[in-house]
């Protein structure tokens, strides 16, 4: 069994640094296209990250005594003002004590892209994965930098906006005092924390059924075709036996009707 994690470094999802964890190892590379992930076995698992400036998560505690059309609509009617363009442009999502929004045909596109691949898929956003709970985080990826807060919400910023999103969140924030987990000299001097670099791998050891995951398969005969692999033969066979069974009780009453014209003439 492989881990898999495909975490896109653009909104357009079109430079992805692919990460694979087998027995312990780690490796790496640049695809550009979910298609170039390849071939995954069934027992394997991938975890797609969804940039965080696709998906925006709020703190939402549902009310179990309310249906969830009705948590819905309370949670819509709360962030109605924040949300740019049109209420139902956006699928809304529900993890535990969060609540997500995120474009419809973005998560449509994601969902489709990923229904192609065997294996148990994670759709995620990417600020979750480093996620503690009461807890902080700051964890640096390559030049992006991942903030996970303790309510469960979350954001990513590159390297060139850190210093700015930093003055704001601590402008809201003046308590704030996160665990840091990068090697940016100025980061950590401005918490006074120093730890050692985010590493994917703990993912490979940790209950990933505990994230938030957005994935949907999405049907079609296409990926029917795919999963079952049928040869041309066999979907010409298909196609036949398909056109026997539609037509098969339209000849009989046919051949019935006709027989007993052919008696009613007889008698």
């Amino acid at each position: 069994m492989s881990l898999y994690i495909a975490h896109p470094l653009d909104d357009f999802m079109e430079s992805i640094n692919l990460y694979t964890f087998n027995e312990g190892k780690e490796l790496v590379r640049s695809i550009k296209d979910v298609s170039e992930i390849g071939a995954l076995d069934d027992e394997d698992k991938l975890i797609f990250l969804i940039p965080s400036s696709l998906i925006t998560s709020y703190k939402f505690i549902q009310n179990k005594e309310l249906s969830t059309q009705v948590n819905l609509a309370n949670f819509i009617s709360e962030i109605d003002s924040k949300i740019v363009g049109q209420v139902s442009d956006n699928d809304y999502l529900f993890h535990e004590d969060n609540a997500f929004a995120i474009n419809k045909k973005t998560l449509l596109d994601i969902n489709t892209s990923l229904s192609s691949l065997n294996g148990t898929i994670y759709l995620v956003p990417e600020y979750s994965i480093n996620h503690i709970r009461d807890i902080d985080v700051i964890s640096q990826i390559g030049l992006k930098y991942l903030f996970s807060y303790s309510d469960g919400t979350g954001f990513g910023v590159g390297e060139n906006f850190l210093d700015q999103y930093l003055d704001i969140v601590t402008n809201n924030k003046p308590d704030f005092h996160p665990t840091v987990s990068s090697l940016n000299n100025d980061l950590n001097k401005r918490f006074k924390i120093s730890n050692s670099p985010f590493s994917f791998l703990k993912l490979s050891k940790s209950d990933l059924m505990l994230l938030p995951n957005f994935f949907k398969l999405k049907i079609s005969f296409n990926l029917l075709l795919k999963k079952l692999a049928f040869s041309r033969s066999q979907i010409a066979a298909c196609a036949i036996s398909l056109i026997i069974l539609i037509s098969a009780p339209n000849f009989l009453i046919y051949k019935n009707e006709r027989n007993a014209k052919v008696y009613s003439s007889a008698t």
